[in-house]
């Protein structure tokens, strides 16, 4: 572990650890970080600095935190932010307002990653936002009694999924059903 930060990916791998909810590593190399690298090397970093914090933060339920690092993330006047158009930071605070329960700012969020000029950044460089998205968007909008919207979001679910592994395959049934159960409900309202 010695040389410039920019040559290691201790950040990504703390980011990792934190989502698989091993805070203990991510914390202790997110520690190191912040205590050996240099003035230019956290500018270099901030990106992913902030968004390994934010990552802590989440798994560890403090959302207020982790949205507001998740935003630094992205900004910055001096240091080299992540990519807006990657989708990452739109995805990380989707899932971030998500937790919190707040689900309008949720939907905004994931709404973006929908964007057409984020779909090309997304099929690059953060295909597991296209496989979260369309179902969690179809979730949140049943919760929220805006059918059309839901079905819409859960049909591209089953599109994006209809060749998936045979162990996925019973979300997919599963959202099927819930589709064919939402067009069920709305043609006895009529």
């Amino acid at each position: 572990k010695s040389g410039s930060w920019l040559d290691r990916s201790d950040l990504a791998v703390a980011t990792a650890y934190a989502q698989l909810g091993r805070t203990d590593k991510a914390k202790a190399l997110v520690s190191e970080f912040e205590r050996s690298a240099t003035r230019e090397e956290r500018l270099m970093e901030w990106g992913k600095w902030q968004g390994a914090v934010g990552e802590i933060a989440l798994t560890e339920g403090r959302t207020d935190e982790a949205i507001a690092a998740f935003k630094r993330s992205a900004r910055s006047d001096t240091g080299v932010v992540v990519s807006a158009y990657s989708g990452l930071t739109a995805l990380r605070l989707a899932r971030a307002y998500d937790k919190a329960g707040q689900a309008d700012s949720a939907l905004r969020y994931f709404e973006r990653l929908n964007a057409p000029e984020m779909l090309g950044g997304q099929v690059q460089s953060l295909p597991q936002a296209l496989a979260l998205t369309a179902r969690r968007l179809g979730e949140l909008y049943e919760a929220k009694g805006d059918i059309t919207n839901a079905i819409k979001q859960y049909q591209a679910f089953v599109t994006l999924w209809k060749n998936a592994d045979p162990e996925l395959q019973p979300q997919v049934a599963e959202i099927k059903a819930r589709v064919a159960r939402l067009f069920a409900a709305e043609a006895k309202k009529r």
